[in-house]
């Protein structure tokens, strides 16, 4: 790609590249090097990913967790890898899940803790010095919307699981998360303490009818 633009691109376009470290000028002429190392950057690059990848799969199924605590837990102080009961957060969860079981829709719900004044996750989390990635979209801090609600009801972590590999991406060049099949997930049951009972989540699966049911010949998760 660097190859394409500094030998099309640029110069359609009448633009100059100056690589300071690389001793790069393209108003002085082109530098035969620069192909040569374009290449080992290419390399480079896919050896890091390949070794990334790896070094998640190893972590990935020895039952750590892959990515950071969702909404109602916290990391652990003393251990990074542990996932300990926020409590504040876990009230709102609970309280979510109740009002499903009450009959609440999703829409319903968000209505409610937005006219309650409930802190949306990304405000709470700015508000207790938590960085969290994404984009900081600037909306009114208690402004909830369906989709949170329908994130918080559909995380079986809150059971106290870790799961690993819901996500990929498809290569080191491409880095849109995409959805996995729940056969490659690696699912550690019980590592944390419960904020919502198992049979608490499936019944809310089974009220909001999302209970996935498997397709015929496929594998299960591999749970441990």
């Amino acid at each position: 790609e660097v190859g394409r633009l500094m030998e099309e691109y640029f110069p359609e376009n009448d633009i100059r590249l100056v690589a300071v470290s690389d001793g790069v000028d393209t108003d002085e002429g082109e530098n035969d090097l620069t192909p040569i190392r374009n290449l080992f950057n290419e390399w480079y690059a896919r050896d890091i990913s390949k070794k990334c990848r790896l070094s998640n799969k190893i972590r990935g199924t020895s039952g750590k967790p892959l990515g950071r605590p969702p909404y109602g837990y916290r990391t652990d102080p003393d251990d990074d890898k542990h996932w300990l009961v926020d409590e504040d957060a876990a009230a709102i969860v609970r309280r979510v899940f109740q009002m499903m079981l009450n009959g609440y829709g999703t829409e319903q719900i968000a209505e409610r803790l937005t006219r309650d004044m409930v802190l949306t996750p990304m405000y709470y989390w700015r508000e207790k010095g938590v960085k969290r990635p994404g984009k900081q979209a600037e909306r009114p801090p208690y402004r909830w919307n369906t989709s949170t609600v329908i994130k918080i009801l559909t995380t079986e972590e809150y059971c106290g699981d870790i799961i690993n590999f819901k996500t990929y991406t498809k290569s080191f060049k491409n880095k849109k998360r995409q959805e996995n099949d729940p056969e490659n997930w690696v699912v550690f049951r019980g590592v944390n303490e419960a904020i919502i009972e198992r049979e608490t989540w499936k019944l809310v699966q089974q009220r909001r009818g999302t209970m996935r049911k498997r397709k015929p010949n496929e594998e299960e998760p591999h749970i441990f």
